[in-house]
């Protein structure tokens, strides 16, 4: 589930892009007077045939934010689309909207990256305890418990010592958020989350060192 400002973000490109592919197929010889000539002179094709193809990329992008399909390729491909219209343009009395535009797509598009493509989570325990105490991930990412410390840490999920408060079983105790062993200074030890909430979790070995990971 991503959260509101994503989609108040997400559908507010979407309506843009919408509206400005249709405003270019009712009128694209007025858009085509936004290029400039030596991009102009550059073109293998008529200009209102490149303006009826812009029209229907801006479409398109819109399209595809509007039902949340690909956000992040939509946003990728948008961005991209507002680099050249930058370019071919000049500065022009619309290039501070194109900027403010090419901003918001860049940032919808790192928010919406898949797990695979995401930045990797780190939870660093010191002999003070977890850092950062709280951290907000996206479902499916992977955290990695690195222990830093003095000494030897097992991150298991709350409460102390069940472990049972994160919604799987199979663990060596419950649930199997749980190391199951202690972790040795200078190593570290992986899990992913794959449901949303906020899951509690403590050092088995030094139950006073808790953390809390938001899955979102």
């Amino acid at each position: 589930m991503k959260s509101a400002a994503f989609h108040f973000l997400r559908v507010g490109l979407a309506i843009t892009f919408l509206w400005i592919g249709i405003l270019i197929f009712k009128n694209p010889e007025a858009w085509s007077g936004y290029l400039q000539p030596w991009a102009a002179g550059l073109l293998p094709i008529p200009m209102a045939q490149v303006m009826i193809g812009t029209a229907i990329l801006d479409i398109i992008i819109g399209v595809f934010l509007l039902i949340d399909f690909l956000p992040w390729l939509a946003a990728f491909v948008g961005a991209v689309h507002l680099v050249i219209v930058l370019t071919v343009s000049g500065i022009t009395d619309i290039t501070v909207r194109d900027i403010g535009l090419l901003a918001a797509m860049l940032a919808l598009m790192i928010d919406s990256l898949p797990s695979p493509f995401a930045t990797e989570q780190v939870v660093t325990f010191t002999d003070t305890g977890y850092s950062p105490n709280t951290l907000i991930i996206k479902n499916g990412e992977t955290v990695v418990f690195k222990n830093q410390s003095s000494r030897t840490m097992w991150p298991a999920s709350a409460m102390h010592p069940t472990h049972r408060e994160y919604p799987t079983t199979g663990g060596c105790l419950g649930s199997t958020f749980d190391a199951c062993k202690g972790v040795q200074p200078s190593d570290s030890w992986s899990f992913k989350f794959d449901f949303i909430g906020a899951w509690k979790y403590h050092d088995h070995l030094n139950p006073g060192n808790t953390g809390t990971i938001i899955v979102q």
